[in-house]
């Protein structure tokens, strides 16, 4: 009977392989830019929602932190991801309803163990928050009176 860790030194050069010459662009899932299809891109929301659920529990005072605007560079890094990714959907046209259905779709077998990342992982798989379509602007005709 072979060892694991032998089998293992048989399966990992072939997964390298396999890795290596895939056809698919093999990408990391925190560069929207990088993404070129609206289904890459709900990856990268359900990894987001996933990175801000664990640096919400990784911090006992998050409720405190966040009522007092304390600084915090692990959501200041993760809103800055939201941003690029709300960009490149809007980059390559996604559907903003299509993309937050996908990524509360994908973070329903998520759970959260503290109250602020338990609300925070309500809220988005309840549908409410994602990504937000571009602002459009109205003008308004000035009236000659």
């Amino acid at each position: 009977m072979r060892s694991g860790r032998y089998r293992l030194s048989l399966v990992l050069p072939l997964l390298l392989l396999v890795t290596a010459c895939s056809p698919q662009p093999v990408f990391e899932l925190h560069e929207p830019e990088r993404v070129d299809t609206c289904d890459g891109l709900a990856l990268i929301g359900i990894q987001l929602v996933s990175d801000y659920v664990a640096a919400l529990e990784a911090r006992p005072d998050a409720a405190s932190a966040l009522d007092n605007g304390v600084s915090w560079p692990e959501l200041d890094e993760l809103d800055a991801r939201g941003a690029d990714l709300d960009q490149r959907a809007a980059a390559l046209q996604c559907d903003p309803v299509l993309l937050n259905a996908a990524i509360a779709a994908g973070s329903v077998s998520m759970e959260a163990t503290t109250p602020v990342a338990r609300l925070f992982l309500e809220t988005v798989q309840s549908g409410v928050v994602g990504t937000l379509p571009e602002p459009t602007t109205t003008t308004t005709a000035a009236s000659g009176e």
